[in-house]
């Protein structure tokens, strides 16, 4: 007696007047008598190709992150060797890995079964969108990477662009990071900072500096100018070659203006700006020679006019008086402070 001998006569026995049209006695024998050992056995076949694959890709993975990491030493080693800017070491380092991955993924794919002109296809139609949805990123992006390329100024210069000044920290794909005077943390998108003005004041090893001072008519040029020359002289960061340079720039109304200009490493401007204007303040008055300062001189002439008015119908005389101010502003001049030739603070 097997299974079909006993389901049979409860088969037979059970109401199937609500399914006229449907056979269910030769449904259940067509299905009893399947071979279902067959069909487990095909499900055991297709779980263990299946756990062979899962097995080779888990393999696979750890090779390849061995491989690549080793390979990403012997790059690093290779790129300090030749001196490459940290920077773009850094990014064509980690572009390699990006796009090898890629390739492992690829390899995965292929050995799970997956269909790859599926999977190009909604990787085309994914790129579509996301060029569309991030454009300005993408533009951010090919910044970046112009930026490594042409080099307009590297990780640890002093940078001025889009209204923002400070010491490059970082550069990375999208955005250039600034580090202020004040220690904030800017951030300056690659793609607005390669096409806009960028001011580097790191690029160049000298700079120059250019003072102006204002003394007054009665002090003596020739006096002020070899006293600035000494006093330039005094200070061993200012460079001998090219030589300072003083000439009398303006003739003011109350004032002569004198302009200073010296050559000077660039990690010594500030320094240097701010220690000339400091003694230059406190030498000029010792040495009698005396800064002009805001004056003003006013004239008041004041004229008195009369004149006799015609004969009025009543017969009496009217005097009419006029008087007039005039106010004349002879000088009116201020000192010039000195203004440095940077823009950084």
């Amino acid at each position: 007696m097997n299974f079909y001998s006993l389901l049979m006569p409860l088969l037979q026995a059970a109401p199937v007047d609500s399914l006229p049209d449907f056979d269910l006695e030769g449904t259940v024998a067509t299905l009893i008598h399947t071979p279902i050992p067959v069909t487990l056995r095909n499900a055991g076949e297709w779980f263990l190709e299946f756990s062979i694959k899962l097995a080779l890709c888990l393999a696979i993975i750890w090779a390849a992150k061995k491989a690549i990491g080793a390979l990403s030493r012997w790059l690093r080693k290779i790129i300090d060797r030749r001196r490459m800017d940290k920077t773009v070491s850094h990014f064509l380092i980690n572009l390699l890995r990006v796009f090898l991955w890629l390739i492992i993924v690829w390899i995965l794919i292929s050995i799970l079964g997956i269909n790859t002109s599926s999977v190009v296809a909604l990787f085309a139609s994914a790129g579509l969108a996301f060029g569309l949805a991030l454009s300005g990123t993408l533009q951010n992006f090919a910044g970046g990477v112009m930026i490594l390329i042409f080099k307009p100024f590297r990780t640890g210069d002093y940078i001025s662009s889009q209204g923002e000044e400070g010491t490059v920290d970082d550069i990375t794909i999208i955005n250039t990071i600034l580090i202020t005077p004040d220690n904030r943390t800017v951030y300056l998108p690659n793609g607005a900072t390669f096409s806009g003005i960028v001011r580097n004041t790191s690029k160049q090893r000298t700079r120059r500096i250019e003072w102006i001072f204002a003394i007054g008519y009665g002090n003596d040029y020739e006096q002020a100018k070899e006293l600035l020359l000494k006093l330039l002289g005094l200070d061993s960061r200012v460079l001998k070659d090219p030589a300072p340079f003083i000439a009398l720039n303006k003739v003011n109304s109350g004032s002569i203006d004198i302009v200073v200009r010296v050559w000077v490493k660039s990690d010594d401007y500030w320094g240097v700006f701010y220690d000339l204007n400091e003694v230059v303040y406190k030498t000029f008055p010792a040495n009698e020679l005396s800064p002009s300062s805001p004056q003003m001189e006013v004239y008041l002439h004041q004229v008195k006019e009369t004149a006799s008015a015609a004969p009025s119908p009543g017969g009496s005389k009217a005097a009419v008086a006029e008087a007039k101010t005039e106010l004349t502003h002879n000088e009116h001049h201020c000192d010039a402070s000195a203004k440095p030739s940077g823009g950084e603070s």
